[in-house]
């Protein structure tokens, strides 16, 4: 069986520092549109292809979309009109009926409905360590807050934690390998509001 090596989707270049132009916006289910959901997928695909994920199967040609899009509310920062950040929360009567509810299997914490799932928040690589995560992170709570939520969960990679623990939250589960992801491992973190 031969392997290819990935090729990087983001050129070697410098990161674009300050002063950025951004414009975030937010997209609930009833407003967003295909071309947004197209660019957001494009991002995710380039980020973790680069990060090592694997993109094996049919349906990730060039665009990470999935069902539970078209379900969840969305956070889109750009550049000159440029789609340089993103980020998907959705709202749950209960942590079980996530779209990836194997991710919170056998915790031991309590998650007290209706809990939000942060999730599948990316940054451009020339964009990072410019507070665009952490704007994008601060958004989704808020919009959790509003929502009525009295929970919130994330599962990220173990890298990112100490950016969620700043946020206030704490991890809830024991690092682990993804399958998808087998160079990082993952950790499940929650917040109580």
């Amino acid at each position: 069986m031969m392997t290819t090596a990935l090729q990087p989707e983001f050129p070697a270049e410098p990161p674009i520092l300050l002063p950025l132009r951004l414009d975030t916006q937010a997209y609930g289910p009833a407003s967003l549109s295909d071309a947004t959901l197209q660019d957001i997928g494009r991002l995710r695909y380039a980020v973790w292809r680069n990060l090592g994920m694997r993109m094996d199967g049919a349906r990730w040609t060039g665009a990470w979309v999935e069902v539970a899009d078209r379900q969840a509310w969305h956070w889109v920062s750009r550049d000159a009109g440029e789609t340089v950040g993103a980020s998907r929360t959705a709202l749950h009567i209960r942590l079980d009926h996530a779209s990836n509810p194997e991710a919170f299997a056998g915790l031991a914490h309590d998650f007290p409905g209706p809990v939000a799932v942060m999730s599948h928040l990316v940054v451009d690589p020339r964009y990072r360590r410019q507070g665009i995560a952490g704007r994008l992170a601060a958004l989704q709570l808020d919009h959790a807050r509003a929502m009525g939520a009295r929970s919130v969960a994330i599962d990220t990679p173990t890298l990112h934690a100490e950016h969620f623990e700043r946020l206030g939250f704490r991890a809830v589960g024991v690092p682990r390998r993804n399958p998808r992801c087998a160079a990082m491992r993952w950790v499940t973190m929650g917040m109580w509001l």
